[in-house]
């Protein structure tokens, strides 16, 4: 089932000023951590609307936001793309080390966990970590180390 119908939404922390900007644009969905002031401090790609490719399309600019390819998706999670603003929710926490945290699910599944400074994010449909998305694990509770 793909997503026929692009959807961006944002969802702010009342105490940082941060806020998640939630983007399916028909082909891919990735979210944002944005600053207060506005800029993107963090990003995770979240989706592929449809297969994803068998080679990786980042050499070419034009096709941005790119779509993970095959080796780095999971295939094995049956889930519902985001179909309207009330289908996502952010929940944040403010880490000691890292500062705030967002918690993003979809359908009240926990689907990926941005924070400052992680570019690329933690995303469940990551099969490995690669340049659009590191691997969330199940058991995910606190923020690994940034390598």
């Amino acid at each position: 089932m793909q997503n026929a119908e692009p959807l961006l939404t944002s969802i702010s922390d009342p105490d940082s000023g941060c806020s998640v900007l939630f983007e399916d644009n028909g082909h891919v969905a990735y979210a944002y951590l944005l600053a207060a002031d506005g800029e993107i401090i963090g990003d995770v790609w979240l989706y592929n609307v449809g297969e994803p490719p068998a080679e990786p399309a980042w050499h070419d600019k034009e096709e941005m936001p790119f779509a993970n390819p095959r080796e780095f998706v999971r295939e094995d999670l049956a889930f519902e793309f985001a179909k309207q603003p009330s289908d996502i929710v952010v929940l944040w926490k403010t880490h000691e080390q890292y500062g705030p945290m967002a918690r993003i699910y979809l359908h009240s599944r926990l689907f990926g966990i941005l924070s400052p400074g992680a570019k690329p994010g933690w995303s469940l449909l990551a099969a490995k970590n690669g340049p659009l998305a590191r691997k969330l694990t199940s058991n995910f509770e606190e923020l690994p180390a940034q390598t």
